[in-house]
């Protein structure tokens, strides 16, 4: 569309004397602004162009026409009533399918069609607009004013999404390249040009995966190069990479195409072997890399002879996770080497008790709760403006007495997993009120707190249910509860959230989408369900100072979101630059450490009471 101050405005009627009266009225030149409409619109009248049209097919004509040469119309005023030819109803049908962007306003006797026969035939109000004949001069200009901007801003939000939906598929095309880049850079060892340990681990858990489903075993053999620390001393590492090139290139000769190799780290080596039928066939194999290894190679014209030992694991014989069959092949291979060289040894419980760290989570997340090692944390949400406190992000950390502090990034997921986030989430929530309602009974003003939800937990059938009954127990205002959901968390699930998210709604609570930006949401997201606010990711804000693009984006966010009558927070704010650059271009709430680190309750209660105490000012 091209920028004009003048809007485009198609007058429809069989008379030529009513577009006369039309022009008159609309045309600033031909006499001022009434004083009366000066007052109604403190503003000047903007400036149109006028075309007219005396029956509906050549109207249709223009219409068409004006977007062939990018010139729409903003508004339209039609005739009900135009023989011979069609009426205003049918002409208005068929322009909408057209251009249903332009703003209709129809002119008609009180003889003609009623609003609800109008409404009923067109099935499109929101841009309809009934004018009673006859009809005064100030009516004309104001509808004309005042639909000629609402078309314009309708553009302008138009046009703002589609450049925000551009700059993100520009940017998530970037990342999906540097993804591929980094995939190849970080799943491939630089050395031999085998698989490494991530691909490798990815490969054996696909081929457990199909090992499951049709009833077949994988076979793992861990693969050791006897002394070749002592190559690396005796000649030079340059020596002892050479030959490793020549051993990979050796052993992947001797594999078929289903089986994967990879370099495990220095002289170690780990095969894959999926849909394994018998363990003899393994045992086989083994045999025959420990046979074709023990042999000289000629590197710098030194013969080097080496040998190698194998331990073997197999699923599910030994271990149904990939981890576990790595370390018990890994305790086989030590119990070969015991043997002396050219050794392979199948895995055997007594080798090896070690329980891997992931089953130690989620061992002890069963007991967490239970012996009170959660504790809850709060994160400062500022009001932009003023640096005030409005609300608290609720953050999970978990104390266990053998294993310390555990990461939320390690046991959110084996939580996820295993289904224990939701008696997790459960307690979160609970505690999460009660400490709300404790500082409500210390006089801590109108306070939110946010709640991160799992998509597991929103999935619930009692979900709602719990929370209205947490909410008569304590008595807490719904209206001071936020849940946040991420993008990630929600797909899949759409038709189920939805009515969930319009029944919590209902209830008061305010919904908020987490980390927007980075899952694999669109935009379409905004309008689908009902989400009160938008926190846009910490990676677009810590990327400021680094590629000039993200402030575009998070500009053009920005302007979107609020459009849109959605409140909008910004995460990890860390520097002055960052928290400048969101007061030039108008975030709503900012949370981040160059406020707050996440607080334990006491903490947050001292922060809270200060603000209270005098007016919070920390910034500048």
């Amino acid at each position: 569309m091209l920028k004009s101050d003048r809007k485009r405005i198609l007058i429809i009627d069989d008379n030529p004397a009513v577009h006369d009266d039309y022009r008159k009225v609309l045309h600033t030149q031909e006499k001022k602004i009434t004083a009366e409409f000066a007052i109604i619109s403190r503003s000047t009248q903007p400036a149109y162009i006028i075309d007219s049209a005396y029956q509906g097919k050549s109207a249709l004509e223009m219409v068409r026409d004006s977007l062939k040469t990018y010139q729409p119309y903003s508004l339209a005023f039609v005739d009900i009533r135009m023989p011979p030819g069609k009426d205003g109803i049918w002409t208005i049908k068929k322009m909408w399918e057209i251009d249903p962007d332009i703003q209709v306003v129809i002119c008609t006797a009180y003889s003609d069609y009623g609003w609800e026969e109008i409404s009923q035939e067109l099935n499109k109000s929101d841009n309809l607009f009934i004018l009673k004949k006859p009809f005064e001069m100030i009516e004309i200009r104001q509808l004309a004013a005042a639909l000629t901007q609402k078309w314009e801003l309708h553009q302008q939000v138009q046009c703002d999404m589609e450049n925000l939906e551009h700059l993100l598929n520009a940017r998530t095309a970037d990342l999906k390249k540097s993804a591929g880049q980094l995939l190849i850079q970080t799943t491939q060892d630089k050395l031999t040009g085998l698989p490494n340990r991530i691909l490798l681990i990815d490969r054996l858990q696909q081929a457990i995966t199909h090992a499951e489903h049709n009833g077949s075993m994988v076979g793992l053999l861990f693969i050791d190069i006897n002394n070749f620390q002592q190559i690396n001393d005796s000649f030079s590492y340059n020596t002892g990479d050479l030959l490793l090139k020549k051993i990979a290139q050796k052993f992947r000769s001797l594999l078929n195409e289903t089986m994967t190799i990879a370099r495990w780290e220095s002289d170690n080596f780990v095969v894959v072997v999926p849909a394994l039928s018998q363990e003899k066939d393994l045992i086989v194999l083994a045999k025959e890399l420990i046979e074709k290894s023990m042999s000289s190679y000629a590197i710098e014209n030194q013969l080097i002879t080496l040998t190698s030992n194998i331990g073997i694991s197999i699923y599910p014989l030994h271990a149904h996770d990939a981890n576990s069959l790595l370390t018990n092949a890994s305790s086989a291979l030590h119990a070969a080497k015991k043997q002396g060289h050219g050794i392979y040894q199948v895995y055997h419980k007594q080798f090896h008790t070690h329980v891997l760290k992931k089953v130690k989570i989620e061992n002890a997340l069963h007991n967490a709760i239970k012996k009170n090692e959660f504790t809850l944390y709060y994160q400062p949400i500022m009001e932009l403006h003023n640096n005030k406190i409005t609300g608290v992000e609720t953050l999970l950390r978990w104390i266990n007495p053998t294993l310390g502090n555990v990461s939320p990034h390690e046991f959110i997921p084996i939580a996820e997993e295993t289904g224990l986030i939701i008696p997790i989430n459960n307690w979160v929530i609970r505690q999460a009120i009660l400490q709300l309602k404790q500082w409500i009974q210390q006089d801590i003003p109108y306070l939110r707190i946010a709640v991160n939800i799992s998509g597991q937990q929103f999935q619930q059938a009692n979900f709602i249910e719990t929370i209205e009954e947490l909410l008569v127990e304590t008595q807490i205002n719904s209206a001071l509860i936020e849940l946040e959901l991420t993008e990630n968390s929600i797909l899949g699930i759409l038709s189920d959230i939805k009515m969930k998210m319009i029944e919590l709604k209902n209830m008061g609570i305010h919904l908020v989408m987490d980390d927007f930006g980075v899952g694999h949401a669109s935009l379409s997201y905004l309008k689908q369900f009902p989400f009160e606010k938008i926190k846009i990711d910490k990676s677009f804000i810590q990327g400021l100072d680094e590629r000039a693009e993200d402030a575009v984006i998070i500009n053009t966010m920005i302007r979107v979101i609020k459009n849109m009558n959605r409140e909008i927070v910004i995460k990890g704010i860390e520097t002055y630059g960052q928290l400048d650059f969101l007061r030039h271009y108008g975030g709503d709430k900012v949370q981040g450490y160059i406020f707050h680190r996440p607080l334990n309750s006491e903490k947050c209660l001292q922060v809270l009471k200060s603000q209270v105490a005098r007016k919070f000012d920390i910034i500048k």
